[in-house]
């Protein structure tokens, strides 16, 4: 058994332990959670719940474990969140996922952050016809990311951001003016969304820069 599937395994045993309507499960040597995610009020009143699989992969805890709901109650297909081919639930965005999990999640703390909030938002959508808050699919939904984290809607500027972080050896002066040229200060502009996304390794962080520019060359004009 890896190191990772260890980790999920431990701490899938704590998420049990405070949610009991969900149980620790193996398939050989790959544990996996399953049960009811129930949503409750701020009474503790039930108010509705989804059979869920949640699954541990290799990279756990640098990137999400992957969930599954299995009653039947999601379509499979992106309108709805849930990739059509593989029928797994679509949480975020891969940078927000990648930032999430930079330094390693935690399992009961996804459960709680991610799939609680998925699952109240599909609830959402079943009650009024749409969701209460939702990023677009592919490369629009990353343009959505990038652009409240930067301040930033104009999408080649978005990119030099991110080109300019991605190739940066060192963080700018705290009271240089900004490298965005606003005239402000970095300090004042874009300094929490640079350490944001430096939080990353240069590697992810070009990776990703790249994932934008072909879904860019790829989306409709």
């Amino acid at each position: 058994m890896t190191d990772s599937a260890k980790l999920f395994a431990t701490q899938g045993e704590d998420l049990v332990e405070k949610h009991p309507s969900l149980a620790l499960q193996w398939k050989e040597e790959h544990p996996y959670i399953l049960g009811k995610s129930l949503l409750v009020d701020v009474q503790g009143l039930l108010l509705y719940s989804y059979s869920i699989e949640l699954h541990h992969t290799e990279n756990f805890p640098y990137l999400f474990p992957v969930l599954f709901e299995t009653g039947g109650e999601l379509p499979r297909n992106m309108e709805w969140h849930v990739y059509p081919h593989t029928g797994n639930c679509c949480l975020k965005t891969l940078p927000e996922e990648l930032i999430s999990c930079c330094k390693g999640i935690n399992l009961n703390t996804f459960y709680e952050q991610e799939v609680i909030p998925y699952f109240f938002n599909q609830l959402y959508r079943k009650k009024w016809g749409y969701y209460y808050s939702e990023r677009s699919h592919g490369v629009l939904g990353d343009i959505e990311f990038y652009a409240e984290l930067l301040k930033e809607q104009d999408i080649p500027k978005i990119t030099q951001h991110l080109r300019f972080i991605a190739g940066s050896k060192t963080e700018p002066n705290r009271t240089n003016l900004c490298y965005c040229g606003s005239g402000k200060k970095y300090r004042y502009c874009h300094r929490e969304a640079y350490r944001t996304l430096r939080s990353l390794n240069p590697g992810l962080l070009a990776l990703l820069l790249t994932n934008l520019e072909n879904g860019l060359k790829q989306a409709p004009s």
